[in-house]
């Protein structure tokens, strides 16, 4: 059997990734930006391909090392590009916008200073940075997330359900 290899940036570590999950309404895109607002930290919101993998791989759609080996080229992969601001959302009044979690100084420092591969791996030996990952609804695929980034941490929001609607039902 031929092994398939996707990544083509593998400076990254594992262990600077943590992945936020819970239910929708729970609270996840709040502590995200929270932390996407830290020095270093990058957070993405509900990246699809983070979603579906686990699920595809749990029904046995596809062999669990194939969707494996694409979640963790997909994590590093976006990072960079996350790095680069090449995927942010500038939408203002969105609540992932980019304004919510980064100062104007560092976004133009980013977009103006960083061009190239080279400038990238240069901030991550620098800086070390760290990446969050929002996904709704994935608890039950906490053993998928640590085979794909052995060392990443998974933190989970809850809050009171009759909170969440708002209401009394």
């Amino acid at each position: 059997m031929t092994r398939i290899s996707f990544s083509s940036v593998n400076y990254q570590s594992a262990e600077s990734v943590a992945i936020i999950t819970g239910v929708a309404r729970s609270g996840k895109t709040t502590v995200g930006n929270i932390l996407g607002s830290c020095r270093n930290v990058d957070h993405v919101e509900e990246p699809k391909p983070f979603i579906h993998l686990p699920i595809l791989a749990h029904a046995g759609s596809m062999p669990e090392s194939l969707a494996l080996a694409m979640f963790q080229a997909y994590v590093f992969d976006l990072w960079h590009e996350r790095t680069l601001m090449r995927n942010v959302n500038f939408r203002p009044s969105d609540q992932s916008s980019i304004w919510k979690q980064k100062s104007p100084n560092e976004i133009i420092s980013r977009l103006i200073r960083m061009k190239a591969r080279e400038d990238v791996e240069q901030y991550y030996y620098k800086k070390h940075p760290e990446l969050v990952l929002t996904l709704t609804h994935l608890i039950p695929f906490c053993d998928f997330f640590w085979k794909a980034l052995p060392g990443c941490r998974i933190i989970h929001v809850l809050r009171d359900c009759l909170q969440v609607g708002g209401g009394v039902f």
